[in-house]
């Protein structure tokens, strides 16, 4: 099809002849035809046919374990399991500090000296492996005496796993390029992209310098404790030239309902870092207890935006609950990682329509990443 059999190009035939371009155009891996009427431009067509916008309308990602898991951190019924698998009669009494850190728990808790956690833990263990919770905070919630111990494991196994994630790269040392979740492909399990990186590109939709980006209302609801989002969406972002001086009151609002870690790095190396993160990080029952302003916020942007996406939330009951989720359900989108159905239930329950349930199978799991680069954040 040519130019004398679609009448005139208007200046938008201009800019194509002089890019040298035809009218059947490739774009991703769709072919596109661009239809450039005289009274558009080609700029003006390409916005009309870009299926990923820019979040103009006030937008919440709610993020759970399962966002994080995407990277390799652990969930919660992983702590819990690697918690039981603990055994508090052996230690491997290594030389080398970095690994007296990380063998596992006990060996820490030793190396330490910690007397009121070395007390607390062999009867953890043991009540772990007669318990019937999948989750360690749900363990806790069940069991509030042992809500301390519980938090003391869970950042110990956070912190261990951003050390593990770079130990092939740097020998236990922490080097902040080496973050995993700021790499544009994810290499746990099959390659997939970064749903990080792709959600930032949508972000930048349209934007020609950082002033643009005030349109953007996405805000983060995360209910985990790690810092990936923070750690990696503005890199993304300022990682374009156009975008390099992006200031961080442009960049999304991100609100974790129980709390975060703080920033781990090789000054982490400490008891006394570890401890700290007890007071730092709730579980769902301090949470429902204190309804911390964390989870006021959380739950005012969930009412009052045009649109959520919930990626890794398993819509368990006590956390719908704290973010009175019946209130918000029906202009939600979901993911469904491998299909389970008490989740798909509980979605439903909370008035999510089923045409906006994005099913995974366990044979053909649905991986953030995949979903968001099929659309997942444009519905």
């Amino acid at each position: 099809m040519g130019q004398g059999e679609t009448g005139e190009w208007g200046d938008g035939g201009e800019l194509v002849e002089s890019l040298g371009l035809r009218p059947e155009y490739n774009i991703g891996s769709r072919n596109i035809t661009l239809c450039l009427w005289a009274s558009h431009s080609i700029l003006d067509c390409i916005s009309k046919m870009e299926m990923r916008k820019m979040f103009i309308k006030p937008t919440v990602i709610l993020v759970g374990a399962g966002a994080s898991a995407e990277f390799g951190l652990p969930t919660g019924d992983q702590i819990y399991s690697a918690a039981a698998a603990e055994d508090p009669r052996t230690r491997d009494n290594q030389s080398d500090n970095f690994a007296q850190y990380f063998a596992s728990f006990w060996d820490f808790v030793c190396f330490a000296n910690d007397g009121e956690a070395r007390n607390a833990f062999p009867s953890l263990i043991e009540h772990l492996s007669s318990s019937s919770s999948y989750s360690i905070d749900l363990y806790a919630y069940q069991n509030p005496s042992r809500s301390k111990i519980s938090k003391y494991f869970t950042a110990w196994m956070l912190i261990k796993s951003h050390f593990q994630m770079l130990q092939k790269n740097t020998g236990w040392r922490y080097g902040e390029r080496c973050f995993p979740w700021r790499s544009p492909y994810i290499t746990t399990g099959p390659r997939r992209p970064n749903w990080l990186g792709i959600l930032a590109n949508q972000f930048l939709s349209g934007a020609k310098n950082p002033d643009d980006l005030e349109q953007n209302r996405l805000s983060f609801v995360t209910l985990n404790y790690d810092r990936a989002i923070e750690e990696s969406f503005g890199w993304f972002v300022r990682n374009n030239e156009r975008f390099r001086d992006t200031p961080d009151e442009l960049l999304p609002r991100v609100v974790h309902v129980h709390g975060k870690l703080d920033e781990i790095s090789n000054d982490s190396l400490s008891p006394t870092f570890y401890r700290k993160q007890i007071e730092n990080i709730k579980f769902i029952l301090d949470s429902l207890a204190e309804r911390p302003p964390a989870a006021i916020e959380a739950v005012e942007l969930l009412k009052e935006c045009g649109s959520v996406y919930s990626v890794g939330f398993a819509f368990e009951e006590n956390n719908c609950a704290l973010l009175q989720a019946g209130q918000w359900g029906s202009k939600a989108s979901a993911l469904n990682f491998s299909g389970e159905m008490n989740g798909f239930m509980a979605m439903k329950r909370m008035g999510l329509p089923e045409s906006r349930i994005w099913q995974g199978t366990p044979d053909v799991p649905k991986y953030l990443g995949v979903a968001a680069r099929e659309g997942f954040f444009s519905l």
